[in-house]
């Protein structure tokens, strides 16, 4: 999969075709100029071309980081993955509210039963 993603990017760079318009859309405004596996493609062919001869677990570290970071950046120019992780974050900052929010409280229960407490032992 990760072979015909990078080796297939950016087959039609043109802003003009039916391809290019979904891609802006559906991509959120990336174009097939930011792809990041056109970038990897233009940078460094030789990666690609140790691709079709050899696997990828028999690639150098530093090599499937790259890969690695490639595919990721591709997958983040999609609007549909932005909006999960940005909805996860959301939640996320708003389960941390919650919980200091309660932490909070437990802690001002606490001083106020703290005195009675003291004066009961």
């Amino acid at each position: 999969w990760y072979q015909r993603r990078v080796r297939g990017a950016g087959g039609r760079v043109n802003g003009a075709n039916y391809y290019g318009r979904w891609r802006f859309n559906h991509r959120g405004m990336f174009s097939d100029h930011d792809d990041p596996c056109v970038e990897l493609r233009n940078r460094d062919p030789s990666l690609l071309r140790m691709l079709t001869i050899s696997n990828i677990f028999d690639l150098p570290p530093a090599s499937k980081l790259t890969l690695l970071t490639t595919l990721i950046n591709e997958v983040l120019t999609f609007a549909q993955f932005r909006e999960i992780i940005e909805e996860a974050l959301d939640g996320a900052r708003d389960a941390k509210k919650e919980w200091k929010s309660f932490g909070s409280r437990f802690i001002r229960k606490k001083r106020r039963r703290l005195p009675q407490d003291t004066e009961n032992g």
